[in-house]
C-alpha cells in the first residue's frame, strides 16, 4: 500500500542492503529532493508507530539532511510503498541486485539475506543471476572467515581464491592466508591442507567424526577440517602406541627421532620391525612421537639412565646438575666433532657410502637430515606424489646396494659410484630446463599433455599419430627410456 509518512516516523531499517553511500553521492541527491520532491517510493515495514525502510536508503539520508538543515520539517510527506517485512525485504534485496553501483561487501550482504529468505533458486528467478553467482557470495557471506573478508572486499583476494577458502573451516582459512597472503592459486591451498596432516585414521572415520571434505578439480578429497584432523591424528597415535606398547613422547630430550617417512598398510607391524633393527644397532627405543610425521624416539641405554648421588653430594632438589639447553648444545658439539673427525679419516669411499645408504634406509645407520620429496611451495605436491615420482631411481638404489646393505659392504660394493653419481644426481634440485624423460613419466602427468603435443612427439621419432590419448599415452611408453618430453613445447601446442 502507497502512502505518504511524515519524515520523522521513518528510520533506516537494519536489513536495508546499502551500507556506504557517498558524501558527493548524498550532496546530489539532497538538492534534487530540495528542487523537485522525492520522485521514487520508498519501501518499508511498519513497527509500532515507527516505519523501517529497506529500500530507499539513499533518499532517507538525504531527507535527514535536509531535516538537520531545516530545510524540510519533521512532517514533511514522504510517499512510502508499506509492505509486511518479509516481501518488503525480498523488493529491497532484489532491486539492489540489479544496481551496478554496489560494493563487494554490499553485494555478498544482499545475496546471502535473499538467498535466506526465498532459497536458491527462487533467487536465482527473481535476480536472472546465476545460482553458481549467488551461491559463491552466499558461501562467502556464511562461511568465509571475518578476518578474510576485508581482503576479498578490498580486492587483494579474488572470488576464485574466496570460493576455495570457503570450502575449509574458519581457522584453516587464517592459518593458511597468515602464511600465503593473497599470491596462490586453490591447488596451493589443497597441498597445504595435505602437508598440514599426513593422517593415521582413515577417511570414513574423519566423516563419522562429523569432518568436511574439499574436493579439487580431479574429484580428490582433502581433509578441510583441520582442527578435527588433528584430533584424529593424536587419538590414533595413542592406538599405535598402545599396540607397539610405548609410550607417546610430547616432548622429548633425547638425542634422536627415527622418522617415519614410509607408511605401509600393515604400519604396526612395520614399527615393530624397525624398533628390532634399532634394538639390534645397540639403540633404545624409548617412545613414540608425532609432530607433522610419526617418529620413534631413540635414546642411549647408559646416557639416559641417571646417576644416582653418592652420599656427600647434595644436589639442588628438581635440578639437573647441567641445564637441559646445555645438553642439547653439548650434544650438538659432539654431532660436529663426529664430522670433523670423519672428515679427517678422508674415508671418501666411506663417506660416498654413508650418503647412499641413507638413501636406502634411515633406519640403517642414523636418522637423516634430509629426504627426497618435491618442493611444495613449488610444485604443490602431496608427499604421496613425490614418493611415487622418484620411486624408480630409490629403486635402482637398492638393486645396487643389495639386501641390507651396511656402511661397510657399500664401502666395498664396486657400483659404489653409480650409486653416488644417482644419489648427487637427486639432490640438485629444480631442474634449469622442463625436459623430463618418457620412461620417468608416470600415468597423471602424461595424461594432463595434450594429445596432440604427444602425437608430435610419436611423429618426430616415426611413430604414427594416435587417435584418442589413451592410445598416444600407450605408444609413448613403448619409447626408449630417455626419449625427451618438453613441458614449454607441450605448452605451446593447443
Amino acid at each position: 500500500m502507497l502512502q505518504n509518512v511524515p519524515v520523522k516516523s521513518l528510520v533506516l531499517a537494519p536489513e536495508n542492503p546499502r551500507k556506504e553511500v557517498s558524501a558527493e553521492t548524498l550532496g546530489e541527491l539532497s538538492e534534487s529532493i530540495r528542487a523537485v520532491g522525492v520522485l521514487q517510493n520508498l519501501v518499508a515495514y511498519r513497527e509500532d508507530e515507527r516505519y523501517f525502510v529497506v529500500g530507499g536508503g539513499r533518499r532517507l539520508r538525504a531527507l535527514e539532511a535536509l531535516l538537520q538543515e531545516g530545510a524540510i520539517t519533521p512532517d514533511y510527506p514522504v510517499p512510502v510503498r508499506v509492505m509486511p517485512r518479509e516481501e518488503a525485504l525480498e523488493i529491497a534485496l532484489v532491486e539492489n541486485l540489479q544496481r551496478e553501483d554496489m560494493s563487494p561487501a554490499e553485494e555478498v550482504e544482499a545475496v546471502a539475506k535473499l538467498v535466506d529468505l526465498v532459497g536458491l533458486a527462487e533467487a536465482a528467478r527473481r535476480t536472472g543471476k546465476s545460482p553458481s553467482y549467488l551461491r559463491l557470495r552466499h558461501q562467502i557471506h556464511h562461511r568465509l572467515a571475518d578476518k578474510i573478508k576485508p581482503l576479498l572486499l578490498q580486492g587483494e583476494l579474488t572470488w576464485g581464491q574466496a570460493e576455495a577458502l570457503c570450502q575449509v573451516d574458519p581457522e584453516t582459512q587464517v592459518e593458511f592466508v597468515k602464511t600465503y597472503r593473497t599470491h596462490w592459486s586453490p591447488s596451493a591451498l589443497y597441498a597445504y591442507l595435505d602437508r598440514a596432516i599426513d593422517p593415521l585414521f582413515s577417511l570414513e572415520e574423519y566423516a563419522q567424526a562429523g569432518g568436511t571434505v574439499a574436493y579439487d578439480l580431479d574429484g580428490k578429497p582433502h581433509l578441510s577440517d583441520l582442527k578435527l584432523a588433528r584430533q584424529l591424528q593424536i587419538r590414533a597415535v595413542a592406538r599405535i602406541a598402545e599396540a607397539l606398547d610405548l609410550p607417546v613422547v610430547e616432548k622429548s630430550s633425547y638425542q634422536r627421532l627415527a622418522r617415519i617417512w614410509h607408511r605401509p598398510d600393515n604400519l604396526v607391524e612395520y614399527l615393530q620391525e624397525q624398533i628390532e633393527r634399532l634394538q639390534e644397532s645397540g639403540h633404545k627405543v624409548v617412545g613414540l612421537s608425532y609432530d607433522h610425521t610419526l617418529a620413534l624416539v631413540v635414546g642411549s641405554e647408559e646416557a639416559e639412565q641417571p646417576q644416582a648421588p653418592t652420599s656427600s653430594e647434595k644436589p639442588e632438589k628438581n635440578k639437573p646438575a647441567i641445564s637441559e639447553p646445555t645438553r642439547h648444545r653439548f650434544r650438538l658439539a659432539a654431532e660436529v666433532a663426529q664430522a670433523y673427525r670423519f672428515a679427517q679419516a678422508a674415508d671418501v669411499r666411506k663417506a660416498m657410502a654413508f650418503f647412499v645408504l641413507l638413501m636406502i634406509d634411515p633406519f640403517a645407520y642414523r636418522t637423516p637430515r634430509w629426504r627426497w620429496t618435491a618442493d611444495n611451495h613449488v610444485y604443490s605436491l602431496s608427499n604421496e606424489e613425490a614418493r611415487e615420482a622418484w620411486e624408480p631411481l630409490l629403486a635402482k638404489l637398492r638393486e645396487i646396494a643389495g639386501e641390507e646393505p651396511t656402511l661397510e659392504s657399500l664401502a666395498e660394493n664396486p657400483r659404489l659410484e653409480e650409486a653416488f653419481c644417482l644419489v648427487a644426481g637427486m639432490g640438485l634440485g629444480r631442474a634449469e630446463k622442463a625436459v623430463a624423460l618418457a620412461g620417468l613419466l608416470n600415468e597423471k602427468t602424461l595424461k594432463g599433455l595434450p594429445t596432440a603435443y604427444l602425437n608430435r612427439v610419436l611423429e618426430a621419432n616415426g611413430l604414427q599419430a594416435a587417435k584418442t590419448k589413451k592410445e598416444a599415452i600407450e605408444r609413448i611408453r613403448s619409447l626408449p627410456f630417455e626419449t625427451e618430453l618438453s613441458l614449454e613445447e607441450a605448452e605451446k601446442t593447443s
